[in-house]
C-alpha cells in the first residue's frame, strides 16, 4: 500500500501521551507496516534497524511502541486494524481486476421512462458507462474510509490496546497502573501522594521515566519510589545516586560502572529500611 488516510484529530487524541521519539517510532513503524502489507518481524533488534532506529534512545521507543500497540505472534509483531485496512485495499484491488477481466466498465442501465429518447439509443462514445464507475469507486472508497466510525483511521492506534481514545486517557489510575509494575500498593499510595502534594501531576510519561531511569541504577521501580518517599524527590535519576556513589567509591570494585550498581542499590537499601521502619 503506498497511500491511506491519516486523520489528524484521532491520532492526536490517542497518541497524545507519547513523546516525540515514541511518535517518530509509531509512524515509521505504520509505514513500515503499510508498506510490506505484512507483520513486522519478531525480532525487534531487525524492527529497529527496519525503522532506522540507532541511539539507546530511539530503540526503547521502538520497544516501547510494540508492546503498546502491537501483538507478538508467530509470523512476528501484528495490529489488527492494520491487517483490516490491507485486506480491504486487497478486496478493491480484486474487484478492479475482475471488473477489467469482464471487459472495464459495465453498462449502465437506463430507466426507458426517465430516459425514453436515450433508452433507445446505442450509445457510441460510451459516457454513461464510465461516470457510474468512477461515482461508484469514489463512492466504495469513502464508504471504507468511514467503515469504522466514529474512529475511521486506518493506521493501528484505533486498536486501542491501552490508551485507543482521550476518554480512555482522562481514566489513567496511576495506582493501578503502578501495582501493575510492581510497585506496592503502600508505596505507589505514598509516592502518589508526594508527588500531588508538590504540584507534579503523575501522568504515565511521568510514572516511564522514572522506571527508565531506576533501570539505569539498577534499581527495581518500587525501590526507586521508596527512595523517593524516604527523600522527598517527586522524581529520580540515577545520576543522583551516582554522585552519592561517587563520594564514597567501593573498596572492591570490579569495575567503575559495576561498582556504581552495587552502590546504588545499597543506598536504596537503606533508604528503604528507613523508610520502612518509619512508617510502622
Amino acid at each position: 500500500m503506498n497511500y491511506y488516510p491519516h486523520h489528524i484529530g484521532d491520532y492526536l487524541a490517542a497518541t497524545a501521551h507519547l513523546t516525540m521519539v515514541e511518535d517518530g517510532a509509531y509512524r515509521r513503524l505504520m509505514d513500515l507496516y503499510y508498506t510490506h502489507e505484512q507483520a513486522l518481524p519478531a525480532d525487534v533488534t531487525r524492527v529497529c534497524r527496519l525503522a532506522r532506529a540507532m541511539t539507546a534512545d530511539e530503540r526503547a521507543a521502538v520497544q516501547t511502541i510494540l508492546e503498546e500497540f502491537f501483538t507478538l505472534e508467530n509470523s512476528g509483531w501484528t495490529h489488527k486494524r492494520c491487517e483490516e485496512e490491507i485486506k480491504k485495499a486487497q478486496a478493491a484491488a480484486d474487484r478492479a481486476r475482475e471488473n477489467g477481466r469482464k471487459g472495464g466498465r459495465p453498462r449502465a442501465q437506463i430507466d426507458p421512462k426517465m430516459c425514453p429518447n436515450e433508452a433507445d439509443d446505442e450509445p457510441t462514445a460510451n459516457p454513461r458507462q464510465t461516470q457510474p464507475v468512477l461515482r461508484g469507486l469514489a463512492e466504495l472508497i469513502m464508504s471504507d474510509s468511514r467503515a469504522e466510525a466514529p474512529n475511521p483511521k486506518p493506521n493501528p492506534i484505533t486498536q486501542e490496546p491501552r490508551r485507543g481514545s482521550a476518554r480512555d486517557v482522562a481514566r489513567f489510575e496511576p495506582q493501578a497502573h503502578l501495582e501493575s509494575l510492581n510497585v506496592e500498593p503502600d508505596v505507589a499510595r505514598d509516592w502518589l501522594k508526594l508527588r500531588t502534594s508538590m504540584k507534579a501531576p503523575p501522568s504515565a510519561t511521568a510514572i516511564r521515566g522514572i522506571h527508565a531511569e531506576a533501570r539505569k541504577a539498577g534499581l527495581s521501580l518500587n525501590n526507586a519510589l521508596l527512595t523517593c518517599c524516604q527523600r522527598g524527590w517527586k522524581g529520580f535519576e540515577a545520576s543522583w545516586l551516582a554522585r552519592e556513589a561517587r563520594a564514597s567509591p567501593s573498596r572492591d570494585p570490579r569495575n567503575r560502572q559495576e561498582a556504581l550498581e552495587i552502590r546504588n542499590r545499597d543506598v536504596a537499601r537503606r533508604a528503604a529500611e528507613r523508610y520502612a521502619h518509619e512508617t510502622q
